[in-house]
């Protein structure tokens, strides 16, 4: 076999490999997120107040598969640091195995859980918020925490983070799917 078609056909496993994989990411990943926030008021902190986020999210597991699928498709164009094939295919089944053994654990939490930040020392804020395993909500959390709590004194405003999540349906994640994905990588559909 050539150089050219043996390039060719690595090409089409890797992408053939990217689009299940990026498929069956999305249908077990996909999830509808509500966070309900319980935090003290910056300019009272004895009033406690709520706020209510939504949002459809990913786990981040799939987040992760994504951008390597978008790295992995940005060094095939050529641009510095571009790998082979081979290397991407091999790091892209790795990714896999350890990307659904992570998707399994995180289907297994409860379908609502807290973070309770009231009693927790300011400095453990930033491991809870890297413990919640929806990419957009540890975003917003980490945003949140970042902008709004008080580092020179360690006083936190977050009281208590409710997290309840479900799966969406599959012509949900069909949607975040398309929404989700780069335009770098839009041709593995």
């Amino acid at each position: 076999m050539s150089n050219i078609a043996s390039t060719i056909k690595m090409s089409n496993e890797f992408h053939k490999l990217a689009q299940e994989t990026l498929a069956n990411a999305f249908e077990n990943a996909a999830r509808m997120v509500h966070l309900r926030v319980i935090f003290h008021r910056p300019d009272s902190p004895s009033l406690v107040q709520e706020f209510t986020w939504g949002t459809e999210d990913l786990l981040i597991p799939a987040m992760r598969l994504i951008d390597r699928i978008n790295m992995s498709k940005k060094g095939f164009d050529g641009a510095k640091g571009a790998f082979s094939l081979e290397t991407a295919i091999t790091e892209l089944e790795d990714l896999i195995g350890d990307v659904k053994a992570d998707i399994e654990a995180a289907r297994k939490l409860p379908a609502e859980f807290d973070l309770s930040f009231k009693h927790t020392p300011f400095r453990e804020h930033v491991l809870m918020i890297k413990s919640v395993p929806f990419a957009k909500a540890q975003n917003f959390l980490r945003h949140w925490h970042d902008t709004l709590e008080d580092r020179k004194t360690g006083a936190g405003l977050l009281n208590t983070v409710t997290i309840t999540h479900t799966p969406l349906p599959q012509i949900g994640s069909d949607a975040l799917r398309r929404r989700i994905v780069t335009p770098a990588s839009r041709h593995l559909h």
